[in-house]
């Protein structure tokens, strides 16, 4: 179980996924704003949640988005 922990906290504090990087002090405030006895699976869970929102947002900024009509029209071709 330490060994888990240890590798845990070693992510922590410098997660890089996908272009993405959560500094150390991000993932400090966001463990100081949890409870104390919060499980291994919401933390990760907070921590994906961070990671997907700050990407999409990324995304926003740059153009890399498609429309909702475009969303809509490849449905169609998906349902068919």
């Amino acid at each position: 179980m330490l060994y888990l922990c240890q590798g845990i906290v070693q992510r922590l504090t410098h997660v890089h996924t996908r272009g993405i990087i959560v500094k150390k002090n991000d993932v400090l405030a966001l463990l100081r704003a949890m409870p104390d006895d919060i499980d291994t699976d919401a933390l990760m869970y907070q921590l994906y949640l961070r990671q997907k929102l700050e990407a999409a947002e990324a995304a926003a900024e740059t153009g890399d988005i498609i429309s909702h009509d475009e969303v809509v029209r490849r449905s169609d071709e998906w349902l068919q």
